[in-house]
């Protein structure tokens, strides 16, 4: 560092990505004294600054989140930042307004298609601002329930974005048999003698086996997704699921605002019909997806891209399962799509102290372009490939020193 050596090797990376200076310049000088008085005097680390003592080698894998991480605003900052990307983001779906308010509708309550539409859109956008102007593509796709439909738009794996809009968007099985009036799921309750009102779900702070004990006891509360050991999602008919909420996790469980059924047993039965409605024309790729739905991968082609979608929807997912097979195959990068974190962080918790790196493009609680900055850093930081002669359209730069 001392001798100011900038360029993409090197044992010691120091990587920057930070606001243009006023005559365009790369504020390297500046970098160096700012990372010399983090590194060495234990002074805080200035924005947009990331440190590896040595490079990280292993794929790059792009993490799709669900669509109840949709928040209003989601996407607003950093499209602002970078309009020419976001209007070609729009251009995917017109019919999905992009305003002040962010990607996509919000309604008060939040409708399930319209969360799903604009977290896709979300995720999207970053794609693109990851692919073409920072230069970095996955290997990978690691996906969590709804984000395996964003990651097969905004990856280009369903090519006819109009068309799927149009028959999800349609779809009686997704406006009234899992969400809206829940016409599945009552079946399945009137099936088995349930005297249920309404499907509510959770977030659950907790070890997954003290969630199973707790739900035991309890037949229509169901654990549909688990992120890490210490975050899960319940679901279930509101009396009991509310009830089991109230008495063993009050402090630990929050509502998801997303109202539809998923990952359950009830849904079982309509896996058939999910596997046609997903039925798209499909781009063959060698690019691996872990959904979490089953141990392993697949490869995407329609057959199994539909067959994957109906798996996870009707049946429990798993991110560690996801997170630790990608791991074992060779990822060490996760880069996390769309809104806030959550996926990150517990990519975080699954592989603790394993080498990788988990960085999320937006984090809610932080400015979307200094966490944008951020992310890019930690990513080149990395010492994988990728083109950092223009990577932000000219609104930034990203300035890299190894020794």
């Amino acid at each position: 560092m001392a001798h100011r050596d900038s360029d993409a090797v090197g044992p010691v990376r120091i990587a920057v990505a930070a606001p243009d200076t006023a005559d365009g310049a790369q504020p390297t000088d500046d970098v160096i004294h700012r990372s010399r008085l983090w590194l060495e005097s234990g002074q805080p680390r200035p924005p947009g600054l990331a440190y590896r003592d040595k490079p990280l080698d292993g794929e790059v894998a792009f993490v799709f989140t669900n669509a109840a991480m949709a928040y209003p605003g989601m996407g607003r900052e950093l499209a602002e930042a970078f309009p020419e990307v976001a209007a070609n983001t729009q251009r995917l779906v017109p019919e999905i307004p992009f305003d002040h308010t962010g990607f996509g509708r919000h309604t008060d309550p939040p409708q399930p298609l319209d969360q799903t539409t604009a977290v896709t859109l979300h995720s999207s956008f970053h794609v693109s601002l990851l692919r073409d102007l920072v230069g970095v593509r996955p290997d990978v796709a690691v996906t969590f329930c709804s984000g395996e439909i964003s990651a097969l738009v905004a990856l280009g794996l369903w090519p006819d974005q109009e068309e799927l809009y149009q028959r999800v968007m349609s779809s009686p099985l997704l406006n009234h048999e899992i969400a809206g009036d829940f016409s599945a799921i009552h079946r399945a309750w009137q099936a088995g003698s349930v005297d249920g009102t309404r499907w509510v779900s959770y977030f659950v702070g907790a070890p997954e086996e003290e969630v199973r004990a707790a739900i035991a006891a309890h037949p229509t509360v169901h654990l549909m997704s688990v992120y890490s050991d210490e975050a899960c999602v319940i679901g279930g008919e509101e009396q009991a699921c509310t009830g089991l909420v109230a008495t063993r996790f009050a402090d630990r469980a929050l509502p998801t605002r997303f109202d539809a059924a998923a990952h359950v047993p009830e849904l079982e039965p309509l896996h058939p019909r999910l596997q046609q409605l997903f039925d798209f024309p499909t781009k063959d790729s060698d690019l691996r997806i872990y959904n979490g739905a089953r141990p392993g991968h697949y490869t995407p082609n329609r057959e199994r891209t539909a067959r994957a979608v109906a798996d996870q929807m009707t049946g429990q997912i798993d991110l560690r399962t996801a997170t630790n097979h990608a791991w074992a195959d060779g990822v060490r990068i996760f880069i996390e799509v769309g809104p806030q974190s959550l996926c990150t962080d517990s990519i975080h918790r699954t592989l603790h102290d394993r080498p990788h790196l988990a960085v999320a493009l937006d984090t809610r609680d932080n400015a979307a372009v200094s966490q944008f900055h951020q992310a890019v850093a930690e990513i080149a930081a990395t010492g994988i490939d990728m083109d950092t002669a223009n990577p932000t359209s000219g609104d930034s730069t990203t300035a890299m020193t190894s020794t």
